[in-house]
């Protein structure tokens, strides 16, 4: 018999069920409350203080930059150029590896029953 140091209490298939039910009384909300009003509700579950609207105007994304120190906006353009330049070199070699592939299915028998490629 097996002992067990520590046993999952949920497993995903019994899960399903209690997830369901949660996402069910939240599109009811919803449905019944409005969008704005239930996610104000729901958040104030969490000890939020949500605004009275969800739409905020250039001015106010403005003044929220403003207030963000510009060694955090410097961290955040340093991540912002390592990772597009990792995904376009990703996409470079991949039109490399893409041309490649079809170079190999190019192959046919030569009169020797020996294969080449076209290149």
């Amino acid at each position: 018999m097996s002992t067990y140091i520590k046993k999952a209490a949920k497993t995903p298939e019994t899960d399903e069920a209690e997830t369901r039910e949660i996402v069910q009384r939240l599109l009811k909300g919803i449905q019944e409350n409005g969008e704005a009003d239930y996610v104000r509700h729901y958040g104030s579950k969490f000890g939020e203080d949500w605004p009275g609207t969800f739409i905020i105007t250039q001015e106010e994304i403005e003044e929220r930059i403003a207030e963000v120190p510009a060694r955090i906006k410097e961290d955040i353009q340093f991540a912002y150029d390592q990772v597009y330049g990792f995904a376009l070199k990703q996409r470079e070699s991949m039109k490399e590896f893409e041309d490649a592939m079809c170079r190999e299915e190019t192959r046919l028998p030569n009169s020797r029953g020996t294969r080449r490629f076209f290149t």
